[in-house]
């Protein structure tokens, strides 16, 4: 038998080769196409609980249906061969993609979705704060360590000073203010009470959303509200308050001068920020 085999492969081996070439490029096509119609799929129904549950009954549906019965069910239709196999596979792959995706997105942490979007002011005032307090440090003769600790303490305080910036957005008078409020709303930009309050109830605000730079005055308004009303506002302050209270740690940390009462007075005027 085993010399049986070696001599198939012998005189068959290009063949063979060729027919596991097809089964692997049919494979690598069903499921390329069934990512690309169960993962934006899986992602609305994570956004959208009554998408989420028609998704659950067909996948549920589709998956007590064997191949071989998907196959009977297509061959009258368009016949035997490469496409009703392709069909088929892709049926067969949707249900398990669709739904470990929800499965991901519904076990992502609160808090590890809070650190990502504050991972976003990072690249903007945060890193300001935190090159102005390390090379202070650094010019200040202070050593190595302490440069290192007046950086976090900086990188602590422009996000903290950030979040307050976009918390003022929503809260503050524009006159008091002294710049157009809601103006990064108006262009599109979304920022961290925003993105908090669609966390809590992506229904209501995605429809405004969905219009960008073209949402109206008036929208933006309503927008306003519903990001207090939601509590994006609220745990935006949490958050920077937390920023806040890492800073003011570190500050006790550093040599007693007063640079460090200054840096710790001004991190304290945070927290009753207006304007």
């Amino acid at each position: 038998m085993i010399q049986d085999i070696i001599t198939y492969f012998v005189n068959n081996g290009q063949t063979y080769l060729t027919y596991v070439g097809q089964h692997l490029s049919l494979n690598i096509e069903a499921l390329v196409l069934a990512c690309v119609l169960a993962l934006p799929l899986a992602y609305f129904s994570y956004e959208k609980p009554w998408v989420q549950q028609v998704s659950t009954l067909l996948t549920q549906g589709l998956r007590v249906i064997p191949s071989l019965g998907i196959l009977f069910i297509l061959i009258p239709f368009i016949g035997v061969g490469r496409l009703p196999a392709l069909i088929a596979l892709v049926i067969l792959g949707i249900p398990p993609i669709l739904l470990q995706t929800i499965i991901g997105f519904e076990s992502v942490s609160d808090t590890l979705v809070k650190t990502a979007l504050g991972r976003s002011i990072k690249g903007k005032t945060a890193e300001l704060f935190w090159l102005a307090c390390k090379e202070g440090a650094y010019f200040g003769g202070c050593d190595v360590q302490t440069v290192r600790l007046a950086g976090r303490i900086g990188r602590n305080i422009g996000f903290a000073f950030q979040i307050y910036d976009d918390i003022l957005d929503y809260t503050a008078d524009q006159d008091k203010l002294k710049k157009p409020v809601l103006e990064d709303l108006g262009q599109g930009i979304y920022t961290l009470p925003l993105l908090l309050a669609k966390q809590q109830n992506p229904e209501a605000l995605i429809p405004y959303l969905c219009k960008q730079s073209a949402i109206t005055p008036d929208e933006i308004t309503e927008v306003a509200k519903l990001v207090v009303q939601l509590g994006g506002v609220e745990q935006a302050k949490q958050m920077a308050q937390a920023f806040t209270q890492k800073a003011l740690i570190d500050i006790k940390k550093l040599p007693n001068s007063p640079a460090k009462d200054c840096i710790q007075q001004l991190t304290l005027q945070l927290l009753q920020r207006q304007y």
